[in-house]
């Protein structure tokens, strides 16, 4: 006697799985970049008024008035390929390039040092144990 193990329906559900993974763990990395911007976790040398007017004091966030996060864009340049773009945004919406001094941080032409706070790092190290899960969870639900 035969055996039979519906494979062949499994299969069939399985398919586009990855692109499903791929703009699920996008969606994921959009998230968590909004996030490490707003996390209280980034270093400063002393404590600043904000011009918001908040003090803001060593160990901070790096939202101000929110250009930086205002400023993200997702990029879909073609299928399973994506890019994240930050520019910056002044108290008007006008973007100004200063995402990257924000992330990598820069040394000012009076001297001054200006810390990086690399806020792409946390979903760059972790992307791939959520694009693991997310496989996972795609295998288990239709099989």
């Amino acid at each position: 006697m035969p055996i039979s193990d519906n494979i062949t329906n499994r299969l069939v559900r399985l398919e586009g799985a990855f692109g499903r993974v791929f703009e699920d763990a996008m969606d994921w990395a959009e998230n968590n970049f909004q996030e490490e911007i707003q996390a209280i976790k980034w270093g400063w040398p002393g404590k600043t008024i904000r011009k918001s007017g908040e003090e803001a004091g060593t160990i901070r966030n790096i939202v101000d008035l929110g250009g930086l996060m205002a400023s993200q864009k997702r990029e879909n340049t073609g299928k399973d390929k994506t890019a994240f773009v930050w520019t910056g945004a002044d108290k008007n919406g006008a973007e100004k390039a200063y995402a990257l001094e924000v992330h990598d941080g820069y040394s000012s032409k009076s001297g001054g040092r200006l810390p990086a706070r690399p806020f792409t790092d946390n979903a760059i190290q972790q992307l791939p144990s959520v694009v693991d899960a997310l496989i996972a969870k795609e295998v288990t639900s239709n099989g």
